[in-house]
């Protein structure tokens, strides 16, 4: 399996895009140009080196062809990947798992948005014969100690406004003291939970799915 999940065609005497021999790495390149894995510029850069080298190789030129690729359906649609991923998948998930298992519950969580400051995006789009079968299980750490290695008692950030219940930006809110941390730490826990009401027309319940130290934690 090739870039992008593309099937790198092998050639005619067997030989797959990284084997040695100068033909079949001509073939091979060929393909690539035609599926728009790869440009022109890789071509007779260095024959004796594989097709796709590694970064430190001389011949290594990395260009991201297709900077869109995962942000545009082919209709030019912006892609939403909770709407139009994420919610399909769960459904299918928990048709499979319910034939199985009829009074199974299925724990969701978001993926992280690190393009909005780790925004959590539950799915809100799940229809409610489907939303009754699962629970809100989002995870949430103290930012921090996830980002500093280090536990500091003195201070804390808030992540949400809890005015508007949305996540705003690192940084912007914090807490001094220890029980500002508290404070920090208890409004964010609440945060997470209310996002559980946005998921189907009455919420679902929630579990708070990952949580506690770094794995990483410094002395």
């Amino acid at each position: 399996v090739g870039v992008g999940g593309a099937p790198l065609s092998s050639t005619s005497n067997g030989r797959a895009s990284g084997s040695s021999g100068s033909n079949g790495r001509d073939d091979d390149n060929a393909d690539l140009v035609e599926e728009g894995l790869a440009d022109e510029s890789t071509r007779g850069v260095d024959e004796s080196a594989p097709l796709l080298c590694p970064p430190s190789h001389r011949c290594a030129r990395p260009v991201l062809l297709k900077p869109d690729h995962f942000k545009y359906h082919s209709d030019g649609r912006p892609v939403n990947f909770t709407e139009d991923f994420q919610v399909p998948f769960l459904i299918k998930y928990r048709t499979a798992i319910q034939k199985v298992i009829p009074s199974s519950f299925i724990f969701c969580e978001s993926v992280v948005d690190f393009e909005h400051d780790g925004a959590l995006h539950p799915p809100r789009t799940l229809p409610d014969e489907d939303a009754k079968s699962f629970v809100w299980a989002a995870h949430h750490y103290d930012v921090v100690t996830l980002v500093s290695k280090k536990f500091r008692t003195w201070i804390g950030l808030d992540l949400t406004a809890s005015s508007t219940s949305q996540w705003v930006t690192w940084g912007s809110l914090p807490y001094f003291g220890h029980s500002g941390v508290v404070r920090a730490m208890a409004t964010a826990f609440k945060h997470v939970h209310s996002l559980a009401a946005d998921i189907g027309s009455r919420g679902v319940p929630t579990l708070i799915g990952e949580t506690g130290v770094p794995f990483d934690l410094g002395p």
